[in-house]
């Protein structure tokens, strides 16, 4: 078992009233997983070419809904006449494309039924200029595309529902955060009308993750009122940044500081009311702050991370967490008695469940090197 994964499953569609959406039952295993209800199948260029000729196959282009580019030289201006081609249009995905004149995917823009654009691996992309004139966009999927540096250019789309930047090494999340923080208020007047609201007020899922720069302003956050999934994994992020988090993130469910290193206090996390997945591998994260968040940790956390975090031994403190169904320990230092007093009142020698204690399902200790004498503990116990 994995529980650490880089990607979201996006929660339903903002309520007419504005209330925050909970996460469906379906969902709520792993929200950082892919989209498992997305069952419609891609045309690539190759297939869609092939298919007819001439006239027909201009049609044909005419009616796709789902088109994918895969290790084609497509240049931005070839991107562009294609698209006039593609009028209906609703997902597209670019993967692998080295051209060096592949430097903007602004046109997607122009698209009035695109919603759903994924674009990997395709190192010449500098700018997203244009991309704003979209009104109809609630995904956008950039990773690894490493001369990318803006994404300012995303903040003013009104569908947005799911923003996902990563491994865009040079990108600066800091001019993005300030666009959000400055951006016109929901109440100001202008001619331009409903488009100039306040930023991304649908978005519910924003991933900044493997970037090089520090994202800094993160109070900006708090403008962003339905997002409830936050994944900042492999990044600069401190504990300065983790006291911004719990405070201008009340609604989050779902939080990701995998790999942000430098963390090793996560106590104020323990204040947000509605987390119930908290991904912490590979951070430097103490028993005693460990101890100290689980003291306060709101009644809704069912998936805990800890896994390769060295200076945790003792994990036995979660047995405070009433509702925590997983924990991944994995590669830890956890002894075998912390690890006894995690599960003996969990199940008994044959697997069988007691009713007393938390609701552990899953407890992963793969990898953990001071378990070695943890069967003499449970010897003799049914």
């Amino acid at each position: 078992m994995c529980i650490h994964s880089p990607w979201f499953t996006l929660p339903p569609s903002p309520a007419a009233d504005g209330a925050i959406p909970l996460m469906p039952a379906s969902r709520k295993e792993d929200p950082f997983s892919p989209h498992d209800d997305d069952t419609e199948q891609y045309t690539d260029i190759g297939t869609a070419l092939s298919l007819c000729d001439g006239d027909n196959a201009i049609h044909h282009l005419a009616s796709l809904r789902y088109f994918g580019v895969s290790a084609t030289p497509l240049t931005s201006e070839g991107l562009k006449k294609l698209l006039g081609r593609l009028q209906s249009l609703r997902h597209l995905a670019i993967y692998l494309n080295y051209a060096k004149e592949f430097r903007t995917i602004g046109c997607l823009g122009e698209l009035k039924h695109l919603a759903r654009v994924t674009v990997h691996t395709c190192p010449s992309i500098t700018s997203l200029h244009g991309i704003e004139c979209s009104t109809s966009l609630t995904e956008i999927n950039l990773t690894s595309c490493i001369n990318l540096s803006s994404i300012t250019s995303l903040v003013t789309l009104p569908t947005l529902r799911s923003l996902r930047i990563n491994g865009c090494a040079a990108v600066a999340p800091s001019p993005f955060m300030e666009a959000i923080l400055y951006s016109p208020p929901a109440s100001s007047s202008s001619d331009e009308g409903e488009t100039n609201r306040r930023a991304l007020q649908r978005l519910s899922y924003l991933q900044l993750s493997e970037l090089d720069n520090n994202c800094d302003n993160l109070s900006a956050l708090r403008f962003l009122p339905l997002l409830t999934a936050l994944d900042l994994h492999l990044t600069a992020t401190d504990n300065n940044a983790v006291v911004v988090i719990a405070k201008n993130c009340v609604h989050l469910q779902a939080l990701s500081l995998a790999e942000c290193f430098v963390i090793s206090e996560i106590e104020p996390l323990a204040a947000l009311p509605y987390l119930s997945h908290l991904l912490l591998r590979n951070t430097t994260i103490s028993d005693a702050s460990l101890r100290r968040f689980c003291e306060g940790v709101p009644p809704s956390l069912r998936v805990l991370d800890i896994s390769e975090c060295d200076d945790i031994t003792d994990c036995c403190c979660v047995t405070s967490i009433e509702t925590l169904t997983r924990i991944n320990a994995q590669g830890t230092r956890v002894t075998a008695e912390s690890v006894y007093e995690l599960v003996k009142d969990t199940v008994t020698m044959d697997n069988t469940p007691r009713t007393m204690g938390v609701s552990l399902e899953t407890v992963d200790l793969r990898g953990c090197t001071q378990l070695k004498n943890i069967s003499s503990l449970f010897a003799g116990r049914r």
